[in-house]
């Protein structure tokens, strides 16, 4: 059985990464461009691709996500056709895990 405190403290550190941009986007970003997660939001991420990543960002932080260590997700702008890896990269241990 899994121990409780592991799972609700344990937390991983993502990266986001702009995995393509066929039609450009409208901030500029592009393939490649990258930003990671930690404790806090990303500096300089786009209000509305972050808005529309954040129920698979509170997934994979947990710990969900099944098999796999990432998701995309498409930009929410109908212009342009952004998608976004979120992948883990990494364990935080809290406080209260490393009891």
């Amino acid at each position: 059985m899994a121990d409780i405190n592991k799972v609700v403290n344990d937390r991983y550190k993502l990266k986001i990464t702009v995995h393509s941009a066929p039609k450009g986007c409208s901030l500029g970003f592009k393939e490649g461009d990258s930003w990671e997660i930690n404790e806090r939001t990303p500096g300089g991420m786009c209000l509305s691709a972050y808005a529309s990543m954040v129920p698979h960002i509170r997934t994979l932080r947990m710990g969900g996500g099944g098999s796999r260590d990432y998701c995309r997700v498409s930009c929410p702008d109908p212009r342009f056709c952004v998608v976004y890896e979120i992948k883990k990269i990494g364990t935080i241990r809290s406080a209260a895990s490393k009891k």
